[in-house]
């Protein structure tokens, strides 16, 4: 029998379902040694399936594996996304769009939660630490070391800006799409999304530098999402 594209999409979506299975396990120890390992060896097994050769270091930080099993995370989500997306728009009369299973389902929403828990909350803490509540003398501000931490803000600006197209993917004139992991993120993670998108879009010109400049894509993003969502529950 010939594969049409419907069984082409399809395929596809259970590919990076699958990998990104290898990124989700309820079972993993809590201690920060025996937690490393098992997120290398998640990590491991998820380029695997994806094709990827690559070598993780075992002298990374715990910090550093939950960051990058946060962006693998992003990552999944945003081509299933894409993937339902698309089916949504492509499909038929005569054709169904890409379905996603309960347990899939429940990998994802586990997904979402690492990007913000081992993500956007591990980063947003360690670039807030370099702004200033209030004026300090250049003295104090030296002892902050703001070369250390554009690393962090160039992740966290990267994972803010792609967390937001994730219900916004094209501009700030775009309909969001109408997907199950859009329904998720809406009823359960809103204020986590909106929060680094703020934090960055709207960073006083006092407390931004050239390591850290204010986020300016994200602001009419977020406003276009906010004036959309407060319509939709008038």
């Amino acid at each position: 029998m010939t594969e049409g594209p419907q069984a082409s999409t399809i395929m596809d979506l259970s590919t990076i379902l699958l990998a990104g299975s290898c990124l989700v396990d309820s079972t993993a120890p809590n201690s920060a040694p025996h937690l490393k390992a098992v997120l290398l060896s998640r990590l491991a097994e998820y380029n695997k399936h994806l094709g990827r050769i690559e070598r993780l270091q075992q002298s990374t930080t715990l910090d550093e594996a939950q960051l990058q099993t946060a962006e693998e995370a992003l990552y999944v989500v945003e081509q299933v996304q894409n993937i339902l997306a698309a089916g949504r728009d492509d499909t038929s009369v005569t054709e169904e769009a890409p379905a996603i299973g309960t347990r899939d389902l429940a990998h994802l929403r586990t997904l979402l939660q690492i990007i913000f828990k081992w993500g956007i909350d591990l980063l947003l803490p360690r670039v807030a630490a370099a702004w200033p509540s209030k004026p300090t003398s250049s003295d104090v501000i030296g002892v902050i070391d703001i070369s250390s931490i554009s690393g962090d803000y160039n992740r966290l600006s990267t994972l803010t800006s792609r967390l937001i197209r994730l219900v916004l993917p094209s501009d700030a004139q775009t309909a969001l799409p109408l997907t199950l992991l859009t329904t998720v993120i809406l009823n359960r993670h809103l204020p986590d999304l909106l929060n680094p998108c703020i934090s960055l879009g709207w960073l006083p010109k006092s407390l931004a530098s050239e390591s850290m400049p204010t986020l300016d894509d994200v602001r009419p993003l977020v406003t276009r999402f906010l004036s959309m969502y407060v319509t939709r529950n008038l």
